[in-house]
């Protein structure tokens, strides 16, 4: 077995277009096995070709490679370690070699981020566009964990250094997902609806005293509003974050409930307190999703 680029890279006359000879002698080396001869030429292939482009324009990566979209931080338990979770929309050609130089890329910035009180690990999500990242349909996940960290003390025992798990994104799981959307006059029929109930709801809510808040009535309409929801389409890419806002303000409707009515390991006080806190939250959200609903259709 031997490989057109070694054979052409010792026969130089056999990159002459205009040398006479025409047909050229090869020798080929003996393989014992040749799936595992492949994969390892392969890998030897894309591992010299992998572009470094920490070497390029930050914009020009930006705009070919990778464009990060957001960078949140967590702890661990008992602040031994600190939890980086990245977003981020993959431009690169769908390519062995391309992946390779973005993951390096990823690599060489989250080391820069290392060295604090606490080791680190960063996953970062690749999607393929900011839809995908909309349905959460990731092309991969890659986790870079700081093993070698003092203050690891075995915190990252069985786990490498950098891991790298296939997303749940194909051409079925996309179509599929695409099938579940809807056009935004569609989504609007559907949706609209609720939101003005749930608007009437909260004003009823946020009005009365919290003794007197959350009768049957009230609750079997909450209930009614969440399972219309449930079963509603999935938003267009334009109205994903009023989607987003509107099952946040259903979200703390419930909240709301939950604090008056369920039993609650907590004092009085407590209680009170975070009645207080959703009823503000509640005050903010009322009238909040119409309006951003009208503003998003009407740019579009």
């Amino acid at each position: 077995m031997r490989s057109i680029d070694d054979y052409l890279q010792h026969v130089p006359k056999a990159l002459d277009p205009s040398a006479a000879q025409k047909t050229f002698a090869v020798t080929v080396h003996e393989c014992a096995d040749l799936s595992s001869q492949i994969r390892k030429d392969v890998d030897a292939f894309y591992e010299a070709s992998a572009r470094n482009l920490a070497r390029l324009d930050p914009v020009e990566v930006e705009n070919n490679h990778i464009e990060f979209l957001s960078e949140e931080n967590d702890k661990y338990p008992h602040a031994e370690a600190r939890l980086d979770f990245w977003k981020a929309v993959y431009k690169s050609p769908a390519r062995p070699r391309n992946f390779r130089a973005v993951v390096d890329y990823v690599f060489g910035r989250v080391k820069s981020r290392w060295g604090g009180a606490r080791p680190s690990q960063t996953t970062c999500f690749l999607y393929r566009s900011v839809s995908c990242l909309n349905s959460n349909q990731y092309l991969a996940r890659i986790t870079y964990t700081e093993i070698g960290h003092p203050a690891s003390s075995g915190l990252f025992k069985g786990v490498k250094s950098i891991q790298i798990d296939n997303g749940p994104t194909t051409r079925a799981s996309r179509a599929y997902i695409a099938s579940l959307r809807v056009s935004a006059d569609e989504y609007e029929k559907i949706v609209r609806p609720l939101v003005v109930r749930a608007d009437k709801l909260t004003q009823v809510q946020i009005s009365a005293d919290v003794e007197q808040c959350w009768p049957a009535p009230s609750v079997c309409e909450l209930r009614s509003i969440e399972s219309l929801l449930e079963k509603a389409p999935l938003p267009p890419s334009q109205l994903y974050y009023v989607d987003k806002f509107f099952r946040s303000h259903v979200r703390s409707l419930e909240l709301f409930r939950w604090t008056v009515q369920d039993p609650i390991d907590a004092t009085e006080t407590t209680r009170a307190r975070w009645q207080e806190q959703e009823r503000n939250k509640l005050v903010g959200y009322l009238g909040a999703s119409i309006l951003l609903l009208e503003q998003a259709l009407s740019s579009n």
